[in-house]
C-alpha cells in the first residue's frame, strides 16, 4: 500500500478536498471582483503550465514506454530545461501584456508545479510512490497555513505557503530520485527533437487555449462580476475532472504500454466521469444553498459544463491514438475547429450571461471532440478501433 499507485488516490483526494476548502473561504472573504481576479490569475498561471507540459509530457511518456533506458532518460532530463526556459519566456510576455506584477507570484507557483509534475512522470513509470507518503504527512501543516491566510483574505500569504509546499514536494522527490537537471548537449537535443516537440507545443497551445476560451471570453468581454460566478462553477467542474484524472493518470500509461485497449480505457473513464458528475452537482447544489446563495447561477452553469467532460475524455483518448501514430495535426485541426464554432456561437448569439457562454462552450466541445472525428481518415480509423476493441 505504501509504495503502490493506490497511495496517489489518497494524495489527490486530500489535495482536492483542501483546494475546495480554500476556495470556500476565499469566496466568502473576498469581494466578487477580488475573487474573480484571484481565480483568473490562478487559471492563467495553470494554463501556461499545462500548455508547456502538454508539449513534452506525451513525448516523454512515449519515450519511457517505447525506447531504451539511456535514450529515454536523456530525453526526460533535457526536456525539463526547455520547459523552464519556455515558462520564463511566456511569463514575461503575459506580465508585460497584462501590465500587472500581481501575476508574478502565481507564475512562480506554476513554474514549481511544472518541475513537480515532471518528477511525477518518472515516479509513475518506476512505480516508486514513497515520496507521496511524505507529501500526505505534511499536508495538514501546509493546510493550516493556507487556511490562516485565507481567513485573513491574504492572497499573497496563501501563494507563499503553496509555493513552499510545492518546493517541499520537489525536494522529497529529489531525495528518492536525485537527478533532475543535467547541463550540456542542449543544442543537440533541440536539433534532434525540435520537429517533434514544436508540433506538440503548437497542438497543446491550441488545445488548452480552446479548453479555457470560455473563461478568457467572460473575463475580457462580460466583466469580473459575471466571471466570479462562472469561476465558482468551473471550480466544481474542475474538481470532477481532477477526480477522473486520478484514474486517467493510472489508465493512460497502461494504454501507452498496451496493457489496456482504447475502448476499455474510454469506458472506465466514462464511468468515473458519470459518477463524479453526480457528486459535484449535488455538492454545488448544497454549497450555494447553504454557503453562498448569491452564486446560485453557478449551479446552472455547472449542469451544462459537466456534459463537456464526456467530450473531453473522448478527445483525450483519441489524442493518445494520434500520439502513438505520431500524427498531431488532427488535434490541431480539432482545436481550431472548436474555437471557430465557439466564437461563432458566442458572437452570433450576442451572449451576455455565463450560462450562455457555457452553452456555446458545450457546442464547441461536441463539435471539436466528437463530430470532427468523422472529418478525416485517422479519426475514422480511431472510431473503427473503438468498435473492434
Amino acid at each position: 500500500m505504501i509504495n503502490t499507485f493506490k497511495v496517489v488516490y489518497i494524495d489527490y483526494s486530500l489535495r482536492l478536498v483542501t483546494q475546495l476548502i480554500i476556495v470556500s473561504v476565499f469566496v466568502k472573504k473576498l469581494s466578487n471582483i477580488e475573487f474573480a481576479d484571484f481565480s483568473f490569475y490562478l487559471m492563467l498561471s495553470g494554463y501556461i503550465a499545462v500548455v508547456i507540459n502538454s508539449g513534452f509530457d506525451s513525448l516523454i511518456n512515449r519515450q519511457l514506454a517505447d525506447h531504451d533506458k539511456n535514450e529515454a532518460d536523456d530525453f526526460y532530463f533535457q526536456a525539463l530545461k526547455i520547459k523552464i526556459a519556455l515558462h520564463l519566456f511566456l511569463s514575461i510576455i503575459f506580465v508585460c501584456f497584462m501590465q500587472t506584477a500581481t501575476l508574478i507570484p502565481f507564475l512562480c507557483l506554476s513554474l514549481f508545479g511544472i518541475i513537480l509534475e515532471h518528477q511525477d512522470i518518472k515516479m509513475r513509470f518506476t512505480n516508486n510512490y514513497k515520496p507521496v507518503v511524505w507529501r500526505i504527512a505534511a499536508t495538514p501543516l501546509f493546510f493550516i497555513g493556507k487556511v490562516l491566510a485565507c481567513f485573513n483574505a491574504n492572497i499573497n500569504g496563501f501563494l507563499l505557503v503553496t509555493i513552499l509546499e510545492t518546493l517541499y514536494c520537489i525536494l522529497i522527490n529529489y531525495y528518492y530520485s536525485p537527478k533532475l537537471l543535467i547541463f550540456g548537449q542542449e543544442s543537440q537535443f533541440i536539433r534532434k527533437y525540435w520537429h517533434d516537440f514544436s508540433k506538440t507545443i503548437l497542438s497543446g497551445g491550441l488545445i488548452f487555449t480552446y479548453l479555457q476560451i470560455d473563461q478568457f471570453f467572460i473575463y475580457a468581454f462580460l466583466g469580473k462580476e459575471v466571471y466570479s460566478v462562472y469561476a465558482l462553477a468551473t471550480r466544481f467542474y474542475t474538481l470532477g475532472n481532477n477526480l477522473v484524472g486520478i484514474f486517467a493518470r493510472y489508465r493512460i500509461p497502461q494504454l501507452y504500454l498496451g496493457e489496456s485497449t482504447y475502448r476499455q480505457t474510454l469506458l472506465k473513464l466514462y464511468s468515473a466521469q458519470a459518477f463524479f458528475s453526480i457528486v459535484v452537482v449535488a455538492g454545488l447544489c448544497l454549497y450555494v444553498v447553504f454557503w453562498v446563495p448569491n452564486y446560485f447561477n453557478s449551479l446552472y452553469i455547472l449542469a451544462i459544463l459537466i456534459f463537456c467532460g464526456f467530450g473531453l475524455i473522448f478527445g483525450q483518448i483519441k489524442g493518445v491514438y494520434f500520439i502513438k501514430l505520431n500524427q498531431l495535426m488532427p488535434d490541431i485541426y480539432n482545436a481550431i475547429f472548436g474555437m471557430i464554432v465557439f466564437s461563432l456561437c458566442y458572437f452570433c448569439s450576442h451572449i451576455q450571461t455565463g450560462i450562455g457562454v457555457a452553452v456555446c462552450y458545450l457546442i464547441g466541445i461536441i463539435a471539436s471532440g466528437v463530430i470532427s472525428t468523422f472529418f478525416y481518415k485517422t479519426g475514422r480509423e480511431y472510431f473503427k478501433l473503438l468498435i473492434k476493441d
